[in-house]
């Protein structure tokens, strides 16, 4: 799971990718089209269509000689489901990958917070001393 999620943040974390799936939202584009409207080389385009494509973003179709690209909403969306699981709904040990993290993260539970400067002078049900800013409308905690 680790690895998938990795895999899908590195393809979304790239500007041109963002863009190019952004407007294969709107249609199915060849990459003529896209350099069109992106301004920029085939090449660059081509290969970052390779890397949506790699993990399943983007499918194509060919018709005659042309390629057309297509923006795969269900890969997309379940990706990003599978991602919102990971970050909110798994816990570190149904994790396969972060089987060391779980015992350490145990271990540390059972310890007590002297090594912490954060944490030194404050009890665990009062948590770390913060610290709260008015930004607009949002009262944002933070951390010294």
């Amino acid at each position: 799971m680790l690895r998938e999620m990795s895999t899908l943040a590195q393809a979304l974390s790239e500007d041109t990718r963002l863009r190019i799936l952004k407007l294969l939202a709107q249609r199915d584009m060849c990459v003529c089209e896209l350099e069109e409207v992106l301004g920029m080389q085939q090449s660059r385009i081509s290969m970052n269509l390779a890397v949506l494509r790699n993990v399943g973003l983007v499918t194509d179709r060919r018709e005659g000689r042309w390629v057309f690209y297509h923006l795969n909403r269900d890969v997309l969306v379940g990706g990003l489901a599978r991602l919102q699981e990971f970050l909110t709904e798994a816990g570190l040990a149904q994790i396969s990958e972060m089987a060391a993290e779980e015992r350490r993260y145990q271990q540390l539970l059972l310890s007590p917070r002297v090594t912490c400067p954060v944490w030194e002078g404050t009890t665990e049900q009062q948590g770390p001393p913060t610290s709260t800013v008015q930004q607009g409308a949002q009262e944002i905690v933070k951390c010294p």
